[in-house]
């Protein structure tokens, strides 16, 4: 089995070290090989696994945290320029329902968010997929840098929050 990203973090403002030890933590559980890194961005963190994404995914999302805020899932990974270019090689291999909430994220870059979710949401289309705001499942396109990572999993906005 080879490690790669298979989770994308937010966290609250100013806690990434303690993010990354409740993250780090959680997953360890199930896969002992967990690094967190940071992305240079504040508050993002890659978590990099060995298991399957789905399965340290749910792991991830059934616990309460107190500084980690969103958890995407990274089924997949594409260049930038790729994504402009719609070869989107990468959406079209995933099992998306037939609804769908679309969530871009483009950091750095500004008016790029807005162009890659055109792109996406035109290739959703001609595959009969609908985008709908209301919709349990989100297709996560998340910007760093050259690279878009993209996953499948739930909508809900935040992770339970202790004492929160």
């Amino acid at each position: 089995m080879s490690c790669r990203i298979v989770l994308l973090v937010t966290c609250r403002t100013g806690s990434d070290e303690w993010c990354a030890r409740e993250i780090g933590d959680v997953v360890f559980g199930l896969d002992n090989s967990v690094v967190v890194e940071k992305t240079g961005f504040p508050g993002l963190l890659q978590v990099y696994g060995c298991r399957d994404v789905d399965s340290i995914y749910r792991r991830a999302i059934s616990r309460e945290y107190g500084f980690v805020e969103t958890i995407i899932p990274v089924h997949c990974i594409m260049g930038l320029q790729e994504v402009l270019e719609e070869r989107l090689e990468c959406i079209d291999g995933l099992k998306i329902p037939g609804e769908v909430k679309i969530r871009v994220r483009m950091r750095g870059v500004r008016e790029l968010s807005k162009r890659v979710f055109a792109l996406v949401l035109k290739n959703l289309r001609s595959r009969g997929v609908v985008h709908t705001p209301s919709a349990d499942e989100c297709l996560f396109i998340e910007g760093i840098k050259d690279r878009v990572y993209i996953g499948l999993g739930r909508c809900r906005t935040h992770i339970a929050v202790r004492g929160g």
